[in-house]
């Protein structure tokens, strides 16, 4: 399996997900986000196209393993594969999942394990879904034994619809999904797991409904809430050193500012000494001055706190007011 950091960052949280280990329940629930977000959903034939491989092979294992059907992906060049059910297998699906009046919109009934429904109920009809591997189940802390069907159906949206940036560039995650009431549908899901999308539009006529998310913290809980966890610490790292990288980046121009600032009132207060000089004035100070622009002139790259080290008790604020009194005297000249 890809890693986090190879390929690109969405690929790899997709692989980690395609390479999960699921109970039947969950890999049916998988396959209806796979299905109902895919770009044909309907009774004359269901079909989902994808660039990704580890999907288009996991789209047609599961198929295989809930609805005995064998759907090869398909090269649709561009390297863009599609897997697909014809129309004598779409009446199955369909019922299966309880959608076959209810359009592109979710289907919570197919997602609740404590009810005989969805592929559950039809398990009569065409044999119980096969599990491949160790079944195991997604970490939760609540009493919901539905949760993680809940979190494989959206799991299985994001990979036939979702992406995710590059988190060393920016974060953002999101759910591009091309019909107006299965994106109000996939919100109101989004909701009731407690995380609000931001809407958007995108395409030439705004065709493409875009639910997205910005904030990092809650991107890393939607990777590690449909099972890509890996990928999920490995953003909590990027976002922990770049707050670090950012901090430094802070004090460092504001150490940097400081000098500046220092080396700017050190050139006012020699020029200051030198007009003072030059027009006879500076003999005619009280001795308090004289000693200030003496310690100037003799500490010209010195800053104002190592000054007051080599005065031999002068107040950091009694020294200033002097230095400034000699700015002050010089411009009258």
């Amino acid at each position: 399996m890809r890693g986090p950091n190879e390929a690109s960052f969405s690929a790899g949280a997709k692989a980690e997900i395609c390479g999960r280990s699921l109970p039947a329940c969950c890999r049916a629930s998988l396959l209806y986000g796979l299905l109902l977000f895919g770009r044909k959903y309907a009774l004359s034939g269901i079909e989902l196209t994808t660039e990704n491989a580890d999907v288009a092979l996991l789209a047609s294992r599961l198929l295989a393993d809930c609805f005995g059907i064998a759907a090869q992906p398909v090269s649709l060049g561009k390297r863009k594969l599609r897997v697909s059910a014809g129309a004598e297998d779409s009446g199955r699906i369909l019922d299966a999942y309880g959608s076959r009046h209810g359009g592109r919109q979710i289907n919570y009934a197919a997602l609740d394990s404590s009810q005989e429904s969805g592929v559950r109920s039809q398990e009569s009809a065409y044999g119980k879904p096969k599990i491949i591997g160790e079944p195991v189940s997604f970490e939760d802390d609540s009493d919901d034994d539905t949760s993680c069907c809940y979190r494989a159906f959206l799991a299985g949206v994001f990979l036939v619809c979702g992406s995710i940036g590059e988190p060393s560039r920016q974060y953002h995650l999101e759910f591009a999904v091309p019909f107006q009431r299965l994106a109000d549908s996939l919100a109101r899901f989004l909701e009731e797991l407690g995380y609000t999308a931001k809407p958007a539009r995108r395409g030439e006529h705004g065709n493409i409904r875009v639910l997205y998310f910005k904030d990092n913290e809650k991107i890393a809980d939607l990777l590690g809430l449909m099972g890509a966890v890996d990928c999920s610490l490995a953003l909590a790292e990027v976002a922990i050193e770049k707050t670090l990288r950012n901090k430094v980046n802070r004090l460092t121009n504001s150490d940097t500012a400081n000098l500046n600032r220092a080396a700017a009132a050190a050139v006012r207060q020699l020029n200051a000494v030198r007009v003072l000089e030059r027009s006879g004035q500076l003999e005619e100070l009280p001795a308090a001055l004289r000693d200030a622009a003496a310690l100037r002139a003799e500490n010209p790259e010195a800053s104002l706190t190592e000054l007051c080290a080599l005065s031999g008790g002068v107040t950091r604020s009694s020294l200033y007011t002097r230095l400034k009194k000699l700015e002050q005297l010089a411009v009258t000249m």
